[in-house]
């Protein structure tokens, strides 16, 4: 990403958790020399989804039979709470924009608001 005047702000890339199983994004902040790193759901959301998936086949006959053929998103939808955690000053590490319910929360401290933004327009795209 770059600013109005042309200069580079930061990057934001898309990726693989290190098992390779959940979708990962990286916020990577030029101007504070750091990185926030997300991964899609938590272990627990996933864990469920799979262990529920067999019963999607019965819910998804008995909204066809009750008319509704668009049931909601929230019922079919992946888990998709993300935190985007970096180190702050080599300690533990803080959440610097956190997503959840379609709302994110930003520590402007930690990471550009430019950033912040731009992940949030491409992270549900």
């Amino acid at each position: 990403m770059h600013d109005s005047s042309g200069h580079f702000i930061g990057r934001i890339v898309r990726g693989r958790s290190p098992w390779g199983i959940r979708q990962s994004w990286r916020i990577e902040d030029a101007a504070r020399q750091s990185s926030a790193i997300a991964c899609k759901g938590n272990v627990l959301g996933w864990v469920a989804y799979w262990a529920f998936s067999p019963v999607w086949a019965v819910l998804a006959l008995l909204h066809l039979l009750n008319g509704d053929l668009h049931p909601s998103g929230s019922l079919w939808s992946t888990p998709h709470r993300a935190r985007w955690r970096m180190r702050a000053g080599g300690g533990r590490r803080k959440v610097a924009l956190d997503h959840s319910t379609g709302r994110y929360r930003a520590d402007t401290g930690l990471l550009d608001v430019h950033l912040a933004y731009a992940q949030a327009a491409l992270y549900d795209a």
